[in-house]
Protein backbone atom coordinates (compact mmCIF):
# COMPACT_ATOMS: atom_id res chain seq x y z
CA UNK A 1 0.00 0.00 0.00
CA UNK A 2 3.02 2.64 0.06
CA UNK A 3 4.73 1.15 -2.74
CA UNK A 4 4.72 4.52 -4.06
CA UNK A 5 5.67 6.59 -1.28
CA UNK A 6 8.56 3.70 -1.33
CA UNK A 7 9.62 4.72 -4.59
CA UNK A 8 9.37 8.41 -4.57
CA UNK A 9 11.67 7.97 -1.66
CA UNK A 10 14.10 5.97 -3.57
CA UNK A 11 14.39 8.69 -6.33
CA UNK A 12 15.41 11.06 -3.56
CA UNK A 13 18.56 9.32 -2.19
CA UNK A 14 19.17 7.57 -5.65
CA UNK A 15 18.54 10.43 -8.23
CA UNK A 16 21.04 8.86 -10.73
CA UNK A 17 18.12 6.07 -11.18
CA UNK A 18 15.07 8.70 -11.32
CA UNK A 19 14.55 7.58 -15.17
CA UNK A 20 14.24 3.93 -13.90
CA UNK A 21 12.20 4.51 -10.47
CA UNK A 22 9.98 6.95 -12.72
CA UNK A 23 9.25 4.68 -15.13
CA UNK A 24 8.61 1.45 -12.25
CA UNK A 25 6.14 4.13 -10.35
CA UNK A 26 4.22 4.53 -13.92
CA UNK A 27 4.05 0.82 -14.39
CA UNK A 28 2.44 0.33 -10.55
CA UNK A 29 0.27 2.94 -11.39
CA UNK A 30 -1.25 1.55 -14.34
CA UNK A 31 -1.41 -1.80 -12.74
CA UNK A 32 -3.43 -0.50 -9.80
CA UNK A 33 -5.88 1.19 -12.69
CA UNK A 34 -6.37 -1.67 -14.75
CA UNK A 35 -9.41 -1.66 -16.66
CA UNK A 36 -12.06 -3.47 -14.43
CA UNK A 37 -15.22 -2.67 -13.48
CA UNK A 38 -16.32 -4.58 -10.42
CA UNK A 39 -20.10 -4.29 -10.08
CA UNK A 40 -21.48 -5.39 -6.36
CA UNK A 41 -24.71 -7.32 -6.25
CA UNK A 42 -26.34 -3.58 -5.08
CA UNK A 43 -25.49 -1.86 -8.41
CA UNK A 44 -21.99 -0.31 -6.45
CA UNK A 45 -18.94 0.01 -9.01
CA UNK A 46 -15.40 -0.63 -7.56
CA UNK A 47 -12.27 -0.33 -9.43
CA UNK A 48 -9.87 -3.28 -9.29
CA UNK A 49 -7.64 -1.19 -7.09
CA UNK A 50 -10.95 -0.09 -4.77
CA UNK A 51 -11.88 -3.45 -4.54
CA UNK A 52 -8.73 -4.68 -3.58
CA UNK A 53 -8.81 -1.99 -0.85
CA UNK A 54 -12.28 -3.79 0.39
CA UNK A 55 -10.54 -6.76 0.55
CA UNK A 56 -7.49 -5.91 2.68
CA UNK A 57 -9.45 -3.89 4.94
CA UNK A 58 -12.55 -4.97 5.05
CA UNK A 59 -12.14 -9.19 5.18
CA UNK A 60 -8.80 -9.87 6.54
CA UNK A 61 -6.92 -6.56 8.28
CA UNK A 62 -9.37 -3.84 9.87
CA UNK A 63 -12.70 -5.24 10.31
CA UNK A 64 -13.94 -1.66 8.54
CA UNK A 65 -17.08 -1.43 8.43
CA UNK A 66 -18.68 0.51 5.06
CA UNK A 67 -16.02 -2.28 3.14
CA UNK A 68 -17.87 -5.09 4.72
CA UNK A 69 -20.67 -3.58 3.86
CA UNK A 70 -19.18 -3.91 0.20
CA UNK A 71 -18.04 -7.25 0.99
CA UNK A 72 -21.17 -9.06 1.41
CA UNK A 73 -22.47 -7.68 -1.43
CA UNK A 74 -20.47 -9.39 -3.16
CA UNK A 75 -18.72 -13.69 -3.43
CA UNK A 76 -15.87 -15.61 -2.76
CA UNK A 77 -15.01 -16.52 -6.64
CA UNK A 78 -15.01 -12.70 -7.62
CA UNK A 79 -12.80 -11.51 -4.99
CA UNK A 80 -9.95 -14.34 -5.80
CA UNK A 81 -10.32 -13.17 -9.54
CA UNK A 82 -9.51 -9.67 -8.67
CA UNK A 83 -7.04 -10.30 -6.06
CA UNK A 84 -5.49 -12.88 -8.99
CA UNK A 85 -5.21 -9.90 -11.19
CA UNK A 86 -3.71 -8.05 -9.11
CA UNK A 87 -1.35 -9.88 -7.58
CA UNK A 88 0.38 -11.07 -10.34
CA UNK A 89 1.46 -7.51 -11.58
CA UNK A 90 2.18 -6.02 -8.27
CA UNK A 91 4.02 -8.58 -7.07
CA UNK A 92 6.43 -8.41 -10.00
CA UNK A 93 6.91 -5.11 -9.38
CA UNK A 94 7.29 -4.83 -5.63
CA UNK A 95 9.81 -7.94 -5.93
CA UNK A 96 11.85 -5.60 -8.37
CA UNK A 97 11.67 -2.76 -6.32
CA UNK A 98 13.20 -4.99 -3.35
CA UNK A 99 15.72 -6.49 -5.52
CA UNK A 100 16.56 -2.69 -6.83
CA UNK A 101 16.72 -1.59 -3.20
CA UNK A 102 18.60 -4.40 -1.92
CA UNK A 103 21.67 -4.29 -4.74
CA UNK A 104 21.91 -0.66 -3.94
CA UNK A 105 22.51 -1.15 0.00
CA UNK A 106 19.09 -0.97 1.52
CA UNK A 107 18.48 -4.27 2.83
CA UNK A 108 15.65 -5.94 4.06
CA UNK A 109 15.16 -5.41 8.22
CA UNK A 110 15.28 -9.49 8.16
CA UNK A 111 18.72 -9.57 6.80
CA UNK A 112 20.19 -6.84 9.57
CA UNK A 113 23.05 -8.63 11.22
CA UNK A 114 22.07 -8.96 15.02
CA UNK A 115 24.95 -8.34 17.69
CA UNK A 116 22.86 -11.04 19.53
CA UNK A 117 20.58 -13.95 18.71
CA UNK A 118 16.76 -13.26 19.46
CA UNK A 119 15.51 -15.99 21.55
CA UNK A 120 11.79 -17.14 22.75
CA UNK A 121 11.36 -18.32 26.38
CA UNK A 122 9.16 -21.12 26.96
CA UNK A 123 9.68 -20.58 30.92
CA UNK A 124 9.67 -16.68 31.51
CA UNK A 125 10.37 -17.18 34.68
CA UNK A 126 13.62 -17.64 34.16
CA UNK A 127 14.02 -15.39 32.17
CA UNK A 128 16.17 -13.30 34.38
CA UNK A 129 19.26 -16.18 34.57
CA UNK A 130 20.46 -14.92 31.20
CA UNK A 131 24.46 -15.18 32.58
CA UNK A 132 26.42 -16.13 29.42
CA UNK A 133 28.76 -13.64 28.74
CA UNK A 134 31.74 -15.68 27.25
CA UNK A 135 29.47 -15.75 24.14
CA UNK A 136 27.95 -12.47 23.79
CA UNK A 137 25.78 -13.30 20.55
CA UNK A 138 24.17 -15.44 22.79
CA UNK A 139 23.80 -13.81 25.53
CA UNK A 140 19.52 -13.83 25.54
CA UNK A 141 19.95 -17.40 26.04
CA UNK A 142 18.63 -18.33 29.67
CA UNK A 143 22.04 -20.07 30.75
CA UNK A 144 25.46 -19.89 32.01
CA UNK A 145 29.32 -19.91 30.91
CA UNK A 146 30.85 -23.25 31.62
CA UNK A 147 33.15 -23.32 34.79
CA UNK A 148 35.98 -25.31 34.90
CA UNK A 149 34.98 -28.05 36.53
CA UNK A 150 31.73 -28.22 33.59
CA UNK A 151 34.54 -28.15 30.87
CA UNK A 152 36.45 -30.98 32.03
CA UNK A 153 33.34 -33.29 32.80
CA UNK A 154 31.94 -32.92 28.93
CA UNK A 155 35.30 -33.54 27.30
CA UNK A 156 35.97 -36.75 29.56
CA UNK A 157 32.57 -37.56 27.86
CA UNK A 158 33.08 -36.53 23.68
CA UNK A 159 36.42 -36.63 21.73
CA UNK A 160 38.00 -33.54 20.12
CA UNK A 161 37.46 -33.02 16.36
CA UNK A 162 40.32 -33.84 14.14
CA UNK A 163 41.43 -33.47 11.03
CA UNK A 164 40.28 -36.18 8.73
CA UNK A 165 41.38 -37.35 5.01
CA UNK A 166 39.26 -37.91 2.62
CA UNK A 167 38.75 -42.07 2.94
CA UNK A 168 38.66 -41.53 6.55
CA UNK A 169 35.56 -38.98 5.50
CA UNK A 170 34.10 -41.65 3.99
CA UNK A 171 33.82 -43.79 6.59
CA UNK A 172 31.58 -41.58 8.08
CA UNK A 173 29.14 -40.72 5.59
CA UNK A 174 25.85 -43.20 4.54
CA UNK A 175 27.67 -44.86 1.52
CA UNK A 176 25.09 -44.27 -0.86
CA UNK A 177 25.30 -41.01 -1.05
CA UNK A 178 29.00 -40.96 -0.11
CA UNK A 179 30.15 -40.74 -4.04
CA UNK A 180 27.89 -37.22 -4.22
CA UNK A 181 30.49 -35.20 -1.83
CA UNK A 182 33.49 -35.77 -4.23
CA UNK A 183 36.59 -34.79 -2.26
CA UNK A 184 34.22 -32.99 0.59
CA UNK A 185 35.82 -29.73 -0.09
CA UNK A 186 32.14 -28.19 -1.00
CA UNK A 187 31.35 -29.59 3.09
CA UNK A 188 34.82 -28.46 4.55
CA UNK A 189 34.31 -24.56 2.71
CA UNK A 190 30.78 -25.01 4.17
CA UNK A 191 31.52 -25.35 7.66
CA UNK A 192 34.90 -23.01 7.61
CA UNK A 193 32.49 -20.31 6.66
CA UNK A 194 30.83 -20.76 10.02
CA UNK A 195 31.89 -17.42 12.42
CA UNK A 196 33.57 -19.44 15.31
CA UNK A 197 30.90 -22.62 15.47
CA UNK A 198 30.67 -24.25 18.49
CA UNK A 199 29.45 -27.83 18.90
CA UNK A 200 26.19 -28.84 20.92
CA UNK A 201 26.99 -31.58 23.47
CA UNK A 202 23.21 -32.99 23.30
CA UNK A 203 22.39 -35.22 20.47
CA UNK A 204 18.65 -35.03 19.07
CA UNK A 205 16.61 -37.94 17.47
CA UNK A 206 13.07 -37.91 16.22
CA UNK A 207 10.28 -39.97 17.31
CA UNK A 208 11.34 -42.87 15.24
CA UNK A 209 14.83 -42.47 16.49
CA UNK A 210 15.99 -42.90 12.82
CA UNK A 211 17.56 -40.06 12.45
CA UNK A 212 19.70 -37.84 14.99
CA UNK A 213 20.86 -34.38 15.08
CA UNK A 214 24.10 -32.78 16.01
CA UNK A 215 23.68 -28.61 16.09
CA UNK A 216 26.61 -26.22 15.38
CA UNK A 217 25.82 -22.90 16.52
CA UNK A 218 27.47 -19.73 15.11
CA UNK A 219 29.63 -17.21 17.21
CA UNK A 220 30.61 -19.50 19.77
CA UNK A 221 33.39 -17.19 21.74
CA UNK A 222 33.40 -19.47 24.32
CA UNK A 223 31.41 -22.63 25.84
CA UNK A 224 28.23 -22.26 27.87
CA UNK A 225 25.30 -24.39 29.32
CA UNK A 226 21.71 -23.54 28.50
CA UNK A 227 19.51 -24.31 31.71
CA UNK A 228 15.65 -24.44 30.00
CA UNK A 229 14.36 -25.44 26.73
CA UNK A 230 14.32 -22.09 24.55
CA UNK A 231 13.46 -21.32 20.90
CA UNK A 232 16.17 -20.38 18.54
CA UNK A 233 17.51 -20.12 14.91
CA UNK A 234 20.00 -19.77 12.37
CA UNK A 235 21.60 -23.38 13.40
CA UNK A 236 23.55 -25.40 11.60
CA UNK A 237 22.75 -29.40 11.55
CA UNK A 238 24.78 -32.60 10.95
CA UNK A 239 21.88 -34.94 10.44
CA UNK A 240 22.76 -38.75 10.66
CA UNK A 241 20.43 -42.06 10.03
CA UNK A 242 21.17 -45.42 10.73
CA UNK A 243 22.51 -47.68 8.39
CA UNK A 244 20.68 -50.96 9.35
CA UNK A 245 23.36 -52.81 7.09
CA UNK A 246 25.94 -51.86 9.69
CA UNK A 247 24.14 -51.04 12.20
CA UNK A 248 25.89 -47.70 12.61
CA UNK A 249 25.16 -44.22 12.19
CA UNK A 250 26.32 -42.21 9.44
CA UNK A 251 26.35 -38.40 7.77
CA UNK A 252 23.47 -37.86 6.07
CA UNK A 253 23.17 -34.26 5.65
CA UNK A 254 25.04 -31.04 6.57
CA UNK A 255 23.03 -27.49 6.61
CA UNK A 256 20.71 -24.59 8.45
CA UNK A 257 17.57 -25.13 9.21
CA UNK A 258 15.35 -23.53 12.04
CA UNK A 259 15.63 -25.37 15.76
CA UNK A 260 12.80 -25.67 17.73
CA UNK A 261 14.72 -26.31 20.88
CA UNK A 262 17.81 -26.24 22.25
CA UNK A 263 18.44 -27.52 25.79
CA UNK A 264 22.52 -27.35 26.53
Amino acid sequence: MHLTDIIAKAICKFPQHTDYLSELMKRFIQSCDQSLNHVLADGTDRTLDESIDDIMYGLHLHADEERIKRIIQDNNLLRLYCAEIFVKEIEALAIELSNFLDANGIHCIEKTNHLSAPVIHLDAQGSDTRNITGSPFWKNLIGSDMTEESTQTLFSKYFALEQFSCDEMKQLVFEPTSNDRGDFSKVIAYYKAIPSPGMSATIRYNEQRDAAYIHIYPHVEEGFIVDSPQIISDVYVITLIKDQRLGEWRVFAFGGRLDPHIRN
